[in-house]
């Protein structure tokens, strides 16, 4: 894998969201202090991605690197970020 943010994806641990599973399925990563770095990493890309998209009514920027997710943080402000969510393209 040349590709350093699929790198630092590939290295964060991503949960399950059950209670999003029927009206939004889809996963997240929290922010830990051993992972900062990947994190990081991964919240700048989505940061400098030209995708804008609305759900449900909210703007959201979106980062579709090519491997079958796109991903998303809830806050542009990396000192108010805890989590970045992903969903598989096709089920979005």
């Amino acid at each position: 894998m040349d590709d350093p943010v699929l790198e630092a994806i590939s290295r964060l641990e991503w949960t399950f969201a059950r209670s999003y599973a029927a009206s939004a399925p889809h996963e997240y990563t929290r922010r830990r202090f051993s992972s900062d770095c990947d994190f990081r990493a991964l919240f700048d890309a989505i940061q400098q991605s030209e995708v804008i998209e609305r759900f449900n009514g909210v703007r959201y920027r979106y980062l579709r690197p090519g491997d079958g997710h796109q991903y998303w943080t809830m806050t542009g402000d990396i000192r108010k970020a805890i989590l970045i969510n992903r969903a598989r393209v096709e089920s979005i």
